[in-house]
């Protein structure tokens, strides 16, 4: 195989494997969505309707298309990591701009003016929707049918998630995990979900019964852990270790032994920087007890003893976030009524709301979601249509929602000069239809003294506002890489020589 492809063959390629990937999600959008099979080793096949965990396993053995579907492959991401929703369609847009985009180069277009014109058509849809958000507030109809439509038109699922978020609010916790039975139920529990995930997937994802280390330091070497290591594995309990910054060097000796099962233990490095990071270090003290170390006043992690590690029921690990368990009700009101005292006295807009946050994640507690299902491949699918639910609806919570359907997708892109706009942002509306069957329906134009989207509010059909220009800024930000691209290179395979350690 060549290793340098260029021109037409080169694009060719590449919306080969964006066509690839958009093909095999677009059944799972809306409400009338279909199911993709997705094959695993030795083990029952997936089942389900995800669009980024569709995407994630689209590959090809053409290296060229690999490409393709690699860079479709991070708007699916983009656009999960951005709002935890709407992948498919972002997804669909990026589809679109890609295919339209270059039939329009190769015709002589020049490639450079038509993305800036994109990118600028895209952001005058953005302010339009925004425009045209409406809050949600604790409004539960509205809740209701955002949570129904996200889980594909389960009216039980819909409404339980929707009863859920009423309690927690946006900024509440919620744990989903697998039930005991065929129900899926829920209780309110002690916790809190942190910003911040484990610092290497080969740490320990769960954690029970575990003690906590916090630091407002940098951990430098390995052996500053190991009291607190051994405390914990004298006590049968993992550890669970908070700080604000760490050494990379020192990782491989604590990850070979968690790896060996030697310790059961995770790090995580708070997020944000400065005076924020030690703010998030101080509500997760206020969780899990304990003591806060810090050379600055005198504390070192290596003088650790038992009563300075505080302690959580469980602590579930992820990439981009930890959530917390604890014992119920166990918070330290002082530190809640301190912040409300900062609510009171600060004139600042931006800091007022930040407390409100601080203040909600402290005392509005966890939702644990216990997902019944009758088979392994049903509890998996179910717990994907619950995760895209409770992102729609927290995203909704947060800015608003707006007349779904794609309706106003459709609708402002009519109003763009940019031929390839008006095509792109009918495709989710037409997407939406084609899924329900619905081959030649007509669509209502709107005129200017129109509540736009009144056909969908009627039916009650609506989109969180922050997932749909997600999904738009998602898919231009690759498909204008994608259109800008003229040349595909394959390097050389890599060739390994072993060591023995």
């Amino acid at each position: 195989m060549d290793t340098l492809i260029t021109g037409k063959e080169a694009s060719k390629k590449l919306l080969q494997g964006v066509n690839k990937v958009a093909n095999a999600v677009k059944g799972t959008l809306g409400p009338n969505a279909r199911t993709v099979i997705i094959q695993r080793e030795n083990t029952f096949p997936l089942i389900l309707n995800d669009g980024v965990t569709i995407a994630r396993a689209v590959n090809d053995p053409d290296i060229y298309v690999q490409m393709g579907i690699d860079l479709i492959k991070e708007v699916a991401s983009q656009a999960q990591h951005k709002s935890g929703d709407g992948t498919t369609t972002a997804t669909l847009l990026a589809q679109a701009l890609c295919n339209i985009g270059y039939d329009a180069i190769h015709r002589g277009e020049d490639a450079v003016g038509l993305t800036n014109a994109i990118k600028e058509e895209a952001e005058i849809i953005i302010d339009k929707l925004l425009k045209e958000a409406i809050p949600v507030d604790d409004n539960e109809d509205m809740l209701k049918n955002v949570a129904i439509i996200a889980s594909n038109n389960d009216v039980e699922l819909g409404n339980l998630i929707a009863e859920v978020m009423k309690v927690v609010g946006s900024e509440g916790a919620i744990a989903v995990e697998s039930g005991s039975g065929f129900e899926t139920t829920f209780n309110i529990e002690s916790g809190l979900e942190v910003q911040a995930g484990a610092i290497s997937p080969y740490f320990s994802q769960s954690l029970t019964n575990a003690n906590v280390l916090l630091t407002h330091d940098r951990i430098d070497n390995f052996e500053s852990l190991v009291p607190a290591l051994e405390l914990s594995i004298k006590s049968g309990n993992g550890l669970l270790i908070f700080c604000s910054d760490y050494n990379p060097a020192m990782l491989p000796n604590i990850l070979i032994n968690v790896v060996q099962g030697k310790i059961n233990a995770c790090i995580v490095k708070t997020a944000g920087m400065g005076e924020a990071q030690q703010d998030w270090l101080r509500d997760i003290q206020s969780k899990t007890g304990g003591h806060m170390f810090s050379k600055l006043l005198g504390g070192n992690i290596i003088e650790v003893k038992q009563d300075h590690l505080g302690y959580v029921l469980r602590a579930d690990c992820g990439k981009d976030t930890t959530m917390l368990l604890t014992d119920n009700d166990d918070v330290n009101h002082a530190h809640v009524d301190s912040l409300y005292q900062k609510q009171e006295e600060t004139t600042n807009n931006w800091e007022m709301q930040t407390l409100s946050r601080r203040i909600a994640r402290l005392t509005d507690g966890v939702a644990s979601i216990k997902v019944g299902a009758n088979t392994e491949i049903e509890l998996r699918e179910r717990k994907e249509r619950i995760d895209d639910a409770v992102n729609a609806v927290r995203a909704a919570q947060r800015n608003g929602v707006i007349a779904g359907g794609g309706v106003l997708l459709r609708h402002f892109g009519q109003q763009s000069s940019l031929g390839i706009i008006k095509e792109t942002f009918a495709t989710p509306e037409e997407t939406l239809l084609d899924n329900a069957g619905i081959l030649q329906s007509p669509k209502i134009q709107y005129s200017e003294d129109d509540d736009l989207g009144f056909d969908m509010k009627e039916k009650g059909v609506y989109d969180p506002v922050d997932v749909t220009i997600n999904s738009i800024r998602s898919a231009v930000s690759i498909a204008v890489l994608v259109l800008l691209s003229d040349a595909l290179i394959s390097l050389p395979p890599t060739k390994f020589i072993s060591k023995e350690v």
